[in-house]
């Protein structure tokens, strides 16, 4: 049997997602609830792993609801990072053209020094634009991986579904019933 996440076992889930959309980090909740319950012993070990399971956990309830009630969260999520992604290309450039223009100025003003702080500046900007770019597809990949072990546990839940109810027909359209099962399993692992 799965061990039950202390955040869940304590009724502590609305404090913690309180507290992430506050913008803490993991670390920082871990250490905001322990200081917040120092009566539950079970809590002085809680880890920001402990808390990644829940937050992930979430995600992908989320998404399973989603895919029950017959939304496409692949496409919303397409939709979203295609979204961050055009806003931070926007951004980028913006950025880019703005200090490519103040160089070109300090250039013509012949001002050496401040064209090599400039020069660092662009270089520092490019390198935040790259590891802003990083941590999107990142995100991306997360939420995706989040997406497919949902679109997994859905369908096991229906499989289970439709062999439980499969108990009631003959044995020829039972069989049936769970060979085409196997057979969707079979062919879901392979891709």
């Amino acid at each position: 049997m799965a061990k039950v996440n202390k955040i869940v076992q304590y009724e502590l889930a609305n404090e913690v997602l309180d507290l992430k959309n506050k913008g803490l980090s993991q670390n920082d909740i871990a250490s905001q609830i322990k200081l917040s319950h120092p009566d539950i012993k079970d809590l002085e070990d809680l880890s920001a792993m402990s808390i990644n399971r829940f937050l992930k956990g979430q995600d992908i309830e989320k998404y399973e609801q989603q895919l029950v009630e017959g939304e496409s969260p692949e496409d919303t999520l397409r939709t979203e990072f295609r979204e961050k992604m055009y806003t931070l290309e926007e951004d980028t450039l913006e950025v880019y053209k703005i200090m490519r223009q103040a160089l070109k100025n300090m250039v013509a003003n012949g001002d050496d020094e401040k064209i090599i702080r400039s020069a660092k500046d662009i270089l520092t900007s490019i390198e935040q634009s790259r590891r802003n770019w990083s941590t999107l597809v990142e995100q991306a990949y997360r939420q995706f991986g989040f997406v497919k072990e949902a679109t997994k546990n859905v369908n096991i839940q229906y499989n289970t579904l439709l062999i439980d109810i499969s108990k009631e027909l003959c044995p020829e359209c039972r069989k049936k019933v769970v060979n085409d099962i196997l057979k969707f399993e079979l062919e879901n692992k392979e891709s």
